[in-house]
């Protein structure tokens, strides 16, 4: 179990992942990136548990628009791949 800690409003809340990736000390950078913006956003006011729900979703956005972008890709790729192979068959030849 891998200890990382977070910041919310002046709280340090510690937790645990279950296995070592080498994303992970990314991956809180990003989490901790994504709660200060929130916090940015909201009213100091607000509820600790809304700003975290922001940031979530934020989160689920970037990673919502990051598949797609993957798609649009994946397509472009496979659509190139079968332009080449055209090219590169002699007319007539089966694959």
């Amino acid at each position: 179990m891998n200890p990382f800690v977070l910041r919310v409003r002046g709280e340090t809340i510690s937790l645990r992942s279950q296995g070592a990736s080498p994303g992970a000390d990314q991956a809180i950078r990003l989490v901790q990136e994504l709660i200060e913006d929130a916090e940015e956003r909201l009213p100091a006011t607000a509820p600790s548990h809304h700003l975290l729900l922001l940031a979530l979703c934020d989160l689920a956005e970037e990673y919502l628009s990051a598949k797609e972008r993957t798609a649009i890709h994946r397509e472009e790729v496979l659509k190139r791949i079968q332009e080449l192979r055209q090219v590169s068959l002699p007319s007539g030849s089966a694959q």
